[in-house]
C-alpha cells in the first residue's frame, strides 16, 4: 500500500476546536504528548504490518488511540470519530453514515464495549452497504466458534426525501463457554450406593 495522507498535529487540534465551538460554545485544552503518541500510532501500525495493513485498520487505530490515550481535556470520544473519517476521506475512502449510528459505534468504543476489531468489522460493513447499494447487509464475527460481534446496516428508502434513511443496530453477543465433555454428562450421585451388600450382625 502507497504511504498515506496522515493527519498533523495542527489539523486535530484544528478540527477538535471548530467540534467542540460549534457543539459546547468553547474548546478546550490538550496535553501535546498524548496527542503526539495519538497521532503516532497509525505510524507504527503501518510500520508493523507494512502492505498488509488496510485503510481501514489505521483509521480505526486513530480512533482507539485518542479513546485510549484522551489527549484532550473533553471531547475525545467525537475528536475519534472526527479524525478517523477525515483520515478515510484524505486517503479516498468516502464512510457516509447517520449519525446516530456513527455515535453508537464511537460510543461504545469509547466506553470499551466495542474493540477496534469490531470497529474495523463496522467500517468494512458499512463501506460494503454504501458501494453495493444493498438493501440490508449483516456481518457476524465469529471467533474460535463463537458469534463475537453482530452488526446489522439496514438501507430503507424514502419516497419523500432524495437518498436513503440509513440504520444501524450493533450487537455484542454474549459469549457463552462451550459446554464440556464433563458438563455434558450427567455426574452420578456417589451418595448412593448402587449396589449395597447386606452387613451381617456380629
Amino acid at each position: 500500500m502507497a504511504e498515506p495522507v496522515w493527519i498533523l498535529e495542527r489539523v486535530a487540534i484544528a478540527g477538535h476546536t471548530r467540534l467542540l465551538n460549534e457543539h459546547r460554545g468553547r474548546a478546550y485544552g490538550h496535553d501535546p504528548v498524548r496527542l503526539s503518541m495519538a497521532l503516532a500510532m497509525p505510524r507504527n501500525v503501518m510500520a508493523l504490518f507494512g502492505a498488509r495493513a488496510r485503510m481501514v485498520d489505521l483509521a480505526a487505530s486513530y480512533a482507539w488511540s485518542i479513546n485510549r490515550l484522551k489527549p484532550f481535556d473533553e471531547g475525545n470520544a467525537a475528536t475519534a470519530c472526527l479524525l478517523a473519517m477525515l483520515f478515510l476521506r484524505l486517503n479516498g475512502l468516502e464512510l457516509p453514515a447517520p449519525a446516530s449510528e456513527k455515535y453508537a459505534v464511537f460510543e461504545g468504543l469509547a466506553s470499551g464495549r466495542l474493540g477496534p476489531s469490531a470497529l474495523v468489522h463496522w467500517m468494512k460493513t458499512r463501506h460494503l452497504a454504501n458501494v453495493a447499494g444493498t438493501s440490508r447487509v449483516v456481518g457476524v464475527q465469529v471467533r474460535k466458534g463463537r458469534v463475537a460481534n453482530v452488526t446489522v446496516i439496514d438501507r430503507a428508502p424514502q419516497d419523500d426525501a432524495p437518498g436513503v434513511r440509513l440504520a444501524s443496530d450493533i450487537v455484542a453477543a454474549p459469549r457463552l463457554p462451550p459446554l464440556s465433555d464433563t458438563e455434558s454428562r450427567p455426574k452420578p450421585n456417589r451418595s448412593i450406593r448402587t449396589n449395597p451388600t447386606s452387613r451381617r450382625a456380629p
